[in-house]
C-alpha cells in the first residue's frame, strides 16, 4: 500500500512525506476505483471517499482535483455511500469554476469599456 499522511491521505513523495499534492491524488485515484470496480472491493471505495474528503480540505491543484472526481464518478458505484459526497464536492467545484470564470468575462469587459 501506498505510504499515507497521519490523516490517511496519499502521500506526494519520499521527500514531502506529510504532503498531500493532487497531481499524485489525481494519478492514483482513478486507477485505484478501477481496481476496486474490477474486484468489488467496497473496502477501497470507502477508501477513495476518504480520500476526497481529505483532498477537500487540503486542496490547492483544483484542476487535477475535478478530473479526478470525474474520471471516479464515471464507474464509482452508484449505491456506495461516497457518491453522494464526492458528487457533492463535484457540483460545488463547477458553481467555484463557474464564478470564477463569471468573473473574468466581467473583468475583461470592464477593461475594454
Amino acid at each position: 500500500m501506498h505510504p499515507r499522511i497521519t490523516d490517511g491521505g496519499f502521500w506526494h513523495k519520499k521527500s514531502d512525506p506529510l504532503k498531500l499534492w493532487l497531481d499524485g491524488f489525481y494519478s492514483c485515484d482513478p486507477f485505484y476505483e478501477e481496481q476496486a470496480e474490477t474486484f468489488h472491493d467496497d473496502a477501497t471505495f470507502n477508501d477513495i471517499t476518504s480520500q476526497f474528503v481529505l483532498m477537500e480540505h487540503h486542496a490547492r491543484a483544483m484542476g487535477l482535483y475535478g478530473m479526478a472526481m470525474g474520471d471516479v464518478l464515471d464507474h464509482f458505484p452508484a449505491s456506495h455511500l461516497g457518491t453522494d459526497s464526492i458528487y457533492k464536492y463535484w457540483v460545488d467545484l463547477q458553481k467555484i469554476f463557474w464564478s470564477i470564470s463569471f468573473i473574468h468575462v466581467y473583468i475583461c469587459i470592464i477593461k475594454r469599456s
